[in-house]
C-alpha cells in the first residue's frame, strides 16, 4: 500500500471532521492500496494521490478539503469508462488537470459501490502513460 503523509493524516484529526473522516480515510486506501509507491500529499486544499512513471509524477486522483461538511473527490478515468449517474464533470472550483470524473460525499453519504473500480481505473490509466500530458 502507498503511503498517506502524515500532514494529511494530521489535517483530518480535529473535531469537525468526524462525521467525515472514516470515508475520507477508506477513499484514501482504495486509491494507495493500488501501488506501494503510491503517495497522497496534502497540498493547501486537497490531498493528491500519485505515481512516478515514465512521464514523471502523475496524479490520478485529488481529494479536496476545503470543508468539513464535504469531501470531493475527483480522479482520472478514462473516456471510455462505465457512465455512473454519481459522476460529474468538474464542479466549479474543483478542476485538477487531467481529472475528468468527480463524485462528492457528505457526512451521510455512503461511499460508491464502484469505488474499487474507478480507483483501479484512474490508476490504471496513469500508470502506463509514457509521457506527459499536454
Amino acid at each position: 500500500m502507498g503511503v498517506l503523509s502524515e500532514r494529511a493524516t494530521r489535517y483530518v484529526s480535529g473535531p469537525a471532521w468526524e462525521p467525515l473522516r472514516e470515508k475520507y480515510f477508506t477513499i484514501c486506501e482504495k486509491f494507495l492500496g493500488l501501488d506501494s509507491n503510491a503517495k497522497g500529499e496534502l497540498t493547501t486544499i486537497y490531498i493528491k494521490m500519485s505515481i512516478l512513471t515514465e512521464a514523471g509524477e502523475q496524479v490520478y486522483a485529488v481529494i479536496w478539503l476545503k470543508s468539513s461538511k464535504q469531501l470531493m473527490v475527483g480522479m482520472a478515468l478514462p473516456d471510455d469508462g462505465t457512465p455512473s449517474s454519481i459522476l460529474t464533470d468538474a464542479p466549479k472550483g474543483y478542476k485538477y488537470k487531467g481529472l475528468t470524473k468527480y463524485f462528492s460525499i457528505l457526512p451521510g453519504d455512503t461511499l460508491p459501490a464502484e469505488l474499487d473500480v474507478w480507483a483501479k481505473q484512474a490508476y490504471e490509466n496513469v500508470a502506463n502513460r509514457t509521457s506527459v500530458e499536454e
